[in-house]
């Protein structure tokens, strides 16, 4: 009998402790650390794959009409080719090529030769690299032949301003507005000068990237 009461009162006991034992504190939560912000540097915009090319062959065809302003004062029209590169995605370097002839009835004709070295720089660019707005200053030197005359020199200069579209990027349309003077024979006493205001339709091609 006293074994029972002596177990009843170890249970007993065990319980009480069990109770009366504090339960366990809980884990401190994490603390969150903030991560350290991100640096990011200034977006640059990629060139637009539909834009101007970086480096490229270049061939231009232009249809020039202007009046003159000294000299010869007559209205004319005139074609004309450029051929060279584009470099460093801003710059044309070539030369121009130009062919005039004109008709004076019984007094024969006049073909007019020139081959004026220019260069085209963008001053201002669309942020997509299609549209540049650039000058072109050129000059150029030729010969002057004439059915009833000796060939002789002529001396020409060339200031414009133009805008140029990239529809493609091997094809782009402008327009130019510029002046220009010719010197024919400027070694002589006699010298023919001519000079004229002109616009210009201009297509041009590329090959490149």
């Amino acid at each position: 009998m006293s074994v029972h009461r002596l177990l009843l009162a170890a249970v007993i006991l065990l319980a009480r402790s069990a109770v009366a034992a504090p339960a366990p504190a809980p884990a401190p939560a994490p603390v969150e650390q903030n991560a350290p912000p991100q640096v990011t540097g200034p977006t640059i915009a990629a060139p637009s794959v539909l834009g101007l090319p970086r480096t490229a062959f270049l061939f231009e065809a232009r249809l020039s009409v202007g009046g003159g302003i000294a000299g010869d004062s007559a209205m004319m029209a005139e074609p004309s080719l450029f051929l060279g590169a584009r470099i460093i995605d801003r710059i044309h370097l070539g030369a121009g090529l130009t062919f005039r002839r004109t008709a004076q009835g019984d007094a024969g004709s006049t073909n007019i030769f020139t081959v004026a070295p220019a260069v085209a720089i963008d001053i201002v660019k669309s942020q997509d690299n299609r549209t540049a707005f650039y000058i072109k200053p050129a000059i150029g030197l030729g010969a002057v032949v004439k059915t009833d005359t000796d060939t002789v020199a002529v001396v020409t200069l060339d200031l414009s301003l133009g805008v140029r579209h990239a529809f493609h990027p091997m094809f782009s349309l402008g327009l130019e507005a510029g002046i220009a003077g010719s010197w024919v024979d400027p070694g002589s006493r006699v010298t023919a000068e001519t000079v004229i205001i002109y616009g210009a339709l201009v297509g041009g091609f590329y090959l490149g990237k």
